[in-house]
């Protein structure tokens, strides 16, 4: 009866499509946000995370981490999108 938030990045078309069809699956209403940085802002904002190590800081993500993942990210299809809220 609560509203859960998933902030993990889902970098691909395949998972987010995976998470969604297991949402859709298990009754649930599922709403889609793609938050869309530049390269340099997304960096900026991990670093200051690492150093900010706020209430939901688990690990700092060096440069090289941040590479990787970024390097490995999907952007959404035009599909995907029209299901997105946009920011």
């Amino acid at each position: 009866g609560i509203d859960v938030v998933l902030d993990q990045g889902f970098a691909t078309e395949a998972d987010r499509a995976r998470i969604r069809l297991l949402a859709r699956q298990a009754g649930h209403q599922l709403y889609s946000y793609f938050v869309d940085a530049d390269q340099q802002v997304r960096r900026q904002r991990v670093m200051h995370r690492n150093v900010e190590k706020g209430e939901t800081y688990a690990f700092d993500v060096t440069g090289p981490m941040f590479d990787v993942m970024d390097s490995r990210f999907e952007r959404p299809t035009q599909l995907e999108l029209k299901e997105c809220v946009r920011v």
